[in-house]
């Protein structure tokens, strides 16, 4: 007959919550994503004032938060193209965007415009009070 002593399995117990734990807070959190389209207006001159020929630019890049060092390339698109369809995150993304010539010199980013976050488009959901009102319309709305 074996024996195992109480305070071995308490031992275990906690030594695998912790380990839980570690690995709940070092996992970094998934960011979710949604897909937009981005509609631009392709640059046609160069800083010169020379104009841009059809061909020239080789790519664009698209950024999320660029100025920031946290800040991601979401992707690129076709220096002919003037519209693409990037996943950005739901959290709120300040977009830039960098033309590529086909000598891979770039632009400096573009002017920044804000997708809002998901949040921010997700209605708030009603309170009591806003339930309590609705009850009480409810009732009147019955007698009249």
């Amino acid at each position: 007959m074996k024996y195992t002593d109480n305070n071995d399995t308490l031992t275990y117990i906690g030594v695998g919550l912790f380990l839980i734990i570690a690995v709940l807070l070092i996992v970094p959190k998934v960011v979710n994503a949604r897909d937009i389209t981005i509609t631009y207006v392709p640059p046609v001159e160069y800083m010169d004032d020379t104009p841009i020929l059809a061909g020239d630019l080789k790519e664009f890049k698209f950024y999320c938060n660029a100025q920031d060092p946290a800040g991601v390339m979401l992707g690129t698109a076709p220096g002919d193209s003037s519209s693409a369809v990037m996943s950005v995150p739901d959290e709120k993304c300040d977009m830039q965007v960098v033309a590529v010539t086909q000598l891979d010199y770039e632009s400096g980013y573009s002017n920044t415009w804000t997708i809002p976050s998901i949040m921010s488009l997700t209605p708030k959901p009603p309170t009591i009070i806003d339930l309590i009102i609705a009850w009480f319309k409810s009732i009147f709305r019955w007698f009249a």
